[in-house]
Order: C-alpha cells, then structure tokens, then sequence
C-alpha cells in the first residue's frame, strides 16, 4: 500500500518487478559492452603506437582490417547456419500437440515453452556467431598468406605442385575442410533443437 491508500494489484506488481529486472539486467549488459570496448580499444591503440615506432603502420592496419572483415564473414556464416535452421523448422512447425509440459510439481504452458525454447534457439544462434567470428578471425595470418602467394618456381617430385602452394595455399585448406563441417553441423544441430519447439 502506497501513501494514499492504494495498493497495487498482484500482476501490476510483477509487471513493474519485471520491467525493473530488464533493466538492471540492460544497465549490466552495457557496463560490460563498454568494458569490453575500452579493453580492445587500449590494446589496439598500444599496438599501433608499438608498430608505429618501429615504422610499420600500414602493416597493422593491414592485419587489423584482415581480422575485422573475417570476423564479419565468420558471423554472418556461423549466425546464418544456424538461424536458418531455425526459420526452416519454424515453417514447418504446426499447433503444438498438447497444452502443457510438467516436469515434477512443475507445469508449464504451451505457448510459453514455445517461446522459451525459439528464444533459447535465437541466443545460441548470436553466440555461435560470436564464436565463429573470433575463430575467423584468429586465422587472419593464414589468409594473408593466401592472398600474397608467391610462386617459389621449384615443383614438388610427388604431385608436381609448386612448393609454394604448400606454403600459401595448403594452411588455408586444412581448416577450410572442418570449418564446412562445423557449419553443416550447426545447420543440422539448430534444426534438430527448434523442433522441441512443436513437440
């Protein structure tokens, strides 16, 4: 009961409650956006001044510009792998088939435990691609290898390759393998998940 007399209904007060969570829960999830940022930022800033004295500038913006677009690319194939999933089993999901879950003493909607389990999916899809982007990422020296190769001019007696592409090309090739199955798993693990949601 407030200083005039009135006293808030049960579910006004968990809807306020609720809009407080979600708001400390935002204010924290900032405050450790921002952390983050600052962290990066002054280890970004340290290197350049590092590469700077040294006089190779341009080679850390090269690095630092190779490692942004793949980890780009690296999200935008580990979220898509996974989000279409998602969305493929969400056009073939019907009406689910009973009213309610229990588990124990516990009961739980339906409707609820579809949207539990779409937004469980959708979380997993972001830190997936979180993941696959800092792995990308992390194999910017292979790229860079690849996209400067050079012919050494002396042919492996085996295969007949040039040794270069063992040193250029071949790194790049033996991730590329995993990477693809790693991404069809994703594919196939995200639509296996999201069809809990109409079950």
């Amino acid at each position: 009961m407030d200083s005039c007399g009135f006293s808030p209904k049960p579910g006004q007060e968990a809807r306020v409650t609720r809009k407080k969570l979600w708001f400390v829960l935002g204010v924290v999830v900032v405050a450790l956006a921002l952390l983050a940022a600052l962290r990066l930022s002054c280890r970004l800033l340290v290197d350049f001044w590092w590469y700077q004295a040294l006089g190779y500038s341009s080679v850390f913006l090269r690095i630092l510009l190779t490692k942004v677009w793949l980890w780009v690319v690296g999200f935008a194939l580990s979220f898509g792998c996974v989000a279409s999933g998602i969305l493929l089993t969400r056009g073939r999901t019907g009406p689910a088939p009973v009213a309610f879950y229990r588990w124990g003493t516990m009961t739980v909607q339906a409707p609820l435990m579809r949207r539990f389990v779409h937004i469980a999916c959708w979380l997993f899809a972001v830190v997936v691609g979180l993941v696959g982007g800092g792995v990308a990422a992390g194999m910017w020296h292979r790229v860079l290898l690849l996209l400067h190769a050079t012919p050494f001019g002396v042919q492996d007696p085996i295969f007949g390759n040039d040794v270069g592409f063992y040193v250029f090309v071949y790194p790049i090739l033996q991730v590329a393998h995993p990477a693809l199955q790693v991404l069809a798993c994703l594919l196939y693990t995200s639509d296996a998940a999201d069809e809990l949601d109409g079950v």
